[in-house]
């Protein structure tokens, strides 16, 4: 038992540098989904590359002008949503 705590143990470590080695702004995010109990150290470096990569798409994706828009107006219609229901109960 105590065994395959270390183990798990080096793993995420492992993860946390392989993180800081790659610059993923986000090392917690990056080890949540990467760190599995059944990771071994032959598929460690293919599920780095994997996890990293799609942090990588979805950062450019947030820079995409769509996504930008797509944000902004979900942030307006929370605001007029909130401000019609003030309106309506302040009587």
């Amino acid at each position: 038992m105590n065994d395959e705590l270390l183990r798990q143990k080096r793993l995420v470590e492992d993860l946390v540098v392989e993180a800081a080695r790659k610059q993923i702004a986000d090392k917690g995010a990056f080890v949540k989904k990467a760190f599995t109990p059944t990771l071994d150290l032959q598929s460690l470096d293919e599920r780095i590359t994997t996890v990293a990569k799609q942090e990588t798409a979805k950062k450019e994706a947030k820079h995409d002008i769509y996504y930008q828009f797509d944000e902004y107006i979900k942030t307006k219609e929370r605001k007029s949503k909130q401000g019609y229901a003030d309106c309506l109960f302040k009587r």
